[in-house]
């Protein structure tokens, strides 16, 4: 990962870990509401590969009542490259998660 200050300004804006927190906070509390239990920290490095994807964030199902797998088996190709942008944004995932505490 590059020092900020040699990081182009879109990249920064992007992987800024007070906009990452944020994602993550809502990824983490939407699925707190809807299963009623907390999430399970694996589940956590999903969150930004799914919602920073410009395709796969346009690909999301409408409504919670979607499962994943039904989901994955409609869309086949989010499936695609998903585990190296998974493996790339996890240092910034790691370092969003340690900006907030759950409630």
């Amino acid at each position: 990962m590059l020092p900020w200050e040699r990081r182009p300004i879109e990249i920064a804006n992007l992987f800024n870990p007070a906009f990452c927190s944020l994602l993550l906070q809502y990824g983490v509390r939407g699925y707190e509401r809807e299963s009623g239990s907390g999430m399970p920290y694996a589940l956590l490095f999903f969150i930004l590969p799914i919602t920073l994807h410009p395709y796969t964030r346009s690909v999301l199902p409408t409504t919670t009542r979607t499962k994943l797998h039904v989901w994955l088996q409609e869309n086949p190709e989010v499936r695609i490259d998903f585990i190296n942008r998974m493996r790339n944004l996890t240092p910034y995932t790691k370092r969003s998660n340690n900006l907030w505490l759950p409630d």
